[in-house]
């Protein structure tokens, strides 16, 4: 930590306390340091109404080992300091398996950014954490809060009032429960539980309660129930303007395509903001920003993905990268596209800025993969243990095809072979001159000509049986290696920690539109390139032998 306030906080907590508890500590050990140079203990506590906030104050101030007069000796912290404070503890123990009850700084000031946060506007925050957003909101405008957690909310009603902000609009309710239209706000945030999944039982009474009328009620599914919280705040509250911090699974899954529609249908998205990976002290996972508002006829999406410093365990958003994203909403750019609901239409209504950021297809005429092929089909997956049983020693009628026989688009040409397999296999074997893709993002191509055994293809690949009175192999091949063609692969993946792709989406994939001459042309070019490149390789592993062996007669 190279924050010196930090380093002083750190060093007073680490003699008794886990880093676990440090935000717990620091927040109620340097309040009650605080405010009784000025109250009583008795005058605090009357502050507040909750009796969990009481009784952990008691707690602290009763203890023996506590931390108040230890933080009596450091300086007074500002609210600017107090959120760095808090955002550094929450990332020290993020490191260590907590630290997920803070919304990062960068996070929040894009997010007050995007709400256009001014001075007679009322920020809710709903799931509002230990209150960092409040802090940062309360130099603007009023606020207002809703927390489940009671630990959390205790925090936050605490560190509001350490800046002497009212606590009175802080609720310690159940969003699923109470009506946030009680609030009276007319911005609202919110960071995500990322992929919250609800029992049938659950959702069930969410959406009595929430959605008994609501279009949405049929379209919201248990397996995933990411939307419930945005579509609350939609159908339930008076919302200007709404900005949620949310992973990507319900921009793209298929199984969200219902609510994205009647979102967009509605005009209810206004942005969507791809944000970099590991910018969360808690998850490294690749996270959005989208804003929500009103009468929206297109939609404006940012591939921010790029934009960040590397600054010690993490990604950080600067205000260079704040700045940025906020012009590039404002028209096309290399980072940013405004998209009309004719495409969306087209793309399934997909939510994901990298569908639409990528560069544009650079040939005029194009065709789709799924016209030139028989069919798409995806290998079978063998346990590591059936493997080991089934793999044989000698050479057989049958070969494995797995992902780490690709090498820089080359097959190997030692696969391992496998006892008789039976009959239920056979729509899992390669067919002659089929392209083969991998499922997994880094992307793998390559292809086969005539077979001399029965290979059996392992489930993370797809092979394509080509029609070849339409296309060339070997051109197919070259263009899906090329990086226009990983480019139009890339924009359809789908996934969080794993990026893969559907056979529903490589269907879709653009292909150059060219003379069968033209195609053939350049497969033989890349045959060519492809031996050389072999022949290459080969020499280079003989060096590399050559001077490991070098010393091995003597000298």
């Amino acid at each position: 930590m190279g924050n010196k306030n930090v380093n002083e906080v750190i060093n007073i907590l680490r003699e008794k306390a886990s880093s676990g508890n440090y935000i717990y500590e620091f927040a109620i050990n340097y309040y009650l340091s605080r405010k009784l140079k000025t109250d009583s203990f008795n005058q605090i506590l009357d502050k507040f109404e909750d009796e969990n906030i009481k009784y952990n104050l008691r707690a602290v101030y009763e203890e023996e080992n506590n931390y108040i007069e230890q933080f009596n000796n450091l300086k007074d912290f500002s609210l600017d300091e107090i959120i760095e404070i808090i955002g550094d503890l929450s990332e020290y123990a993020g490191r260590r398996g907590g630290g997920g009850n803070t919304t990062v700084k960068s996070i929040i000031d894009l997010s007050l950014e995007l709400l256009t946060l001014e001075k007679e506007d009322i920020l809710l925050d709903v799931g509002s954490g230990i209150g960092t957003t409040l802090l940062e909101a309360s130099k603007i405008s009023s606020i207002s809060g809703i927390e489940i957690n009671p630990e959390n909310y205790m925090l936050s009603c605490v560190l509001l009032d350490l800046f002497d902000l009212q606590v009175e609009n802080m609720m310690h309710k159940d969003v699923f429960t109470y009506d946030l239209s009680k609030f009276d706000a007319n911005k609202v945030f919110m960071n995500m539980p990322l992929g919250l999944k609800m029992s049938g039982k659950k959702l069930e009474e969410v959406l009595k309660l929430k959605f008994d009328k609501s279009i949405y009620k049929n379209h919201i599914k248990s397996i995933d129930s990411s939307w419930v919280f945005a579509l609350d705040i939609i159908e339930n509250t008076e919302y200007e303007k709404f900005v949620m911090l949310m992973n990507g699974n319900p921009l793209y899954s298929d199984n969200h395509q219902d609510v994205r529609k009647i979102l967009i249908d509605k005009g209810k998205v206004e942005a969507v903001i791809a944000l970099p990976s590991n910018l969360l002290a808690y998850t490294a996972i690749p996270i959005y920003l989208v804003v929500f508002s009103h009468s929206n006829e297109s939609i404006k999406f940012v591939d921010a993905t790029k934009l960040y410093s590397d600054i010690k365990y993490r990604h950080v958003l600067e205000k260079e990268h704040i700045k940025k994203i906020v012009k590039a909403l404002d028209k096309d750019s290399s980072i940013s596209k405004i998209v009309d609901s004719k495409k969306l239409i087209e793309e399934d209504f997909t939510l994901d800025p990298l569908r639409y950021t990528v560069e544009e297809f650079p040939f005029e005429e194009s065709i789709i993969l799924k016209d030139v092929v028989k069919s798409i089909n995806r290998g079978h997956t063998i346990s590591k243990k059936d493997l080991e049983e089934m793999t044989s020693v000698q050479p057989t009628d049958y070969q494995y095809l797995m992902l780490q026989n690709f090498q820089d688009g080359i097959l190997d040409g030692n696969l391992p072979y496998l006892k008789n397999l039976n009959e239920s296999y056979e729509r899992y074997f390669l067919k002659d001159n089929s392209v083969i893709v991998s499922r997994l993002s880094p992307f793998k191509i390559g292809s086969v000509g005539k077979l001399k055994t029965n290979v059996l293809v392992n489930g993370n690949l797809f092979f394509l049986e080509i029609d070849e009175n339409k296309i060339n192999k070997d051109f197919l091949t070259a263009y899906l290696q090329s990086r226009i063609g990983l480019r139009e692969i890339e924009k359809y993946v789908k996934g969080s920690t794993m990026k893969t792709i559907s056979i529903r989406d490589l269907e879709r994939i653009k292909i150059p539109k060219i003379s069968m001459e033209k195609q053939i042309e350049i497969g033989n070019q890349f045959v060519l390139l492809n031996s050389e490149f072999k022949a290459i390789k080969k020499r280079t592993d003989e060096i590399i032998e050559e001077r490991l062996n070098m010393f091995e007669g003597g000298i």
